[in-house]
């Protein structure tokens, strides 16, 4: 009996520990994400002061073009770690603001402002991360502290808490 009893515990051990393991291996992995899509971020701001400051006139080996070329650089490094890391909904909307931002900086504008043009490309990408970002968080929510009716903590291991109401044990709730 004791034997069962050991084993038995032993293996609801294993679980939680893999339990364990695997929702900090999503939340390292939902912080990379985050990193990844901060850093392109970072990047687009740089190339759209770039293409702010872009002069009329320009030749290769000039002043403008030794910041343009490395932030530009940057920018495609940056927006193909968003296509490895990230999911695959954030990379079309990725890919286009990239590109709008390249014509941006690199070719002369049609007229109409550099914020009227960069500005649909750039309210849709930031759409998506910020949805792609919270279904990320939303599905590594695997452990919530739960306080029920007599003041003790429990931890519920496993439990989904995605802002739905607790049903079946509603004294539960904090």
């Amino acid at each position: 009996m004791r034997y069962l009893t050991q084993r038995t515990t032993q293996r609801a051990a294993d679980r939680a520990e893999e339990q364990r393991r695997a929702a900090a291996l999503a939340e390292e992995r939902r912080a990379e994400q985050i990193r990844t899509v901060l850093e392109f971020i970072r990047f687009a701001l740089e190339a759209e002061g770039v293409a702010h400051a872009r002069p009329s006139l320009w030749e290769v080996g000039d002043e403008w073009y030794r910041t343009a070329r490395p932030a530009m650089d940057g920018l495609r490094i940056a927006e193909n770690g968003v296509q490895l890391l990230c999911p695959a909904g954030l990379h079309s909307s990725t890919t286009a603001y990239a590109r709008a931002l390249n014509q941006a900086v690199w070719q002369e504008g049609d007229g109409t402002s550099l914020a009227e043009r960069l500005e649909p490309f750039k309210a849709e990408f930031l759409a998506v991360a910020r949805r792609s970002l919270s279904l990320t968080s939303q599905v590594t929510a695997t452990r919530a502290t739960l306080r029920c009716a007599r003041g003790r903590w429990l931890v519920a291991v496993g439990l989904r808490v995605l802002n739905k109401p607790f049903r079946r044990f509603p004294e539960l709730l904090p």
